[in-house]
């Protein structure tokens, strides 16, 4: 996951591969602190991969205060968190085994991300 701004990795976040409907998450996965994610045994389809809790993290930081903003990845451990960023949605179509989509995240203060530009996982990503 890179923001769209410039495109350095941000380290944090939630992935919901969603159904088309949007109203069911097929799976679910936190971002790693390089920036990657890994969604397991999807069944071929078409589904919106949507991001949310976006954001950048200290990783070095520890809790010093309750006015920094904090962020708990997997329940166990805070980061401070040095931005933010808006939710974004990726339809995409998944065709057997698949590695390298990439989403970008808008800056929480832009338009989020409009359906419609995606992607084709276990092929080529499709151009907007």
């Amino acid at each position: 996951m890179v923001a769209k701004a410039d495109g350095h990795v941000v380290s944090a976040g939630m992935i919901n591969l969603m159904d088309l409907d949007g109203k069911t998450a097929v799976r679910t996965a936190l971002v790693e602190q390089d920036g990657t994610f890994r969604l397991n045994y999807i069944p071929e389809g078409q589904y919106v991969l949507h991001v949310n809790g976006a954001s950048d993290i200290d990783p070095a930081s520890a809790p010093s205060g309750a006015a920094d903003p904090m962020v708990t990845i997997n329940g166990l451990l805070n980061f401070k968190k040095l931005k933010s960023y808006a939710d974004a949605d990726l339809p995409i179509t998944v065709k057997g085994d698949s590695t390298g989509l990439s989403i970008q995240v808008p800056d929480a203060t832009s338009t989020p991300q409009v359906p419609g530009m995606g992607g084709v996982l276990g092929g080529t990503q499709e151009k907007p």
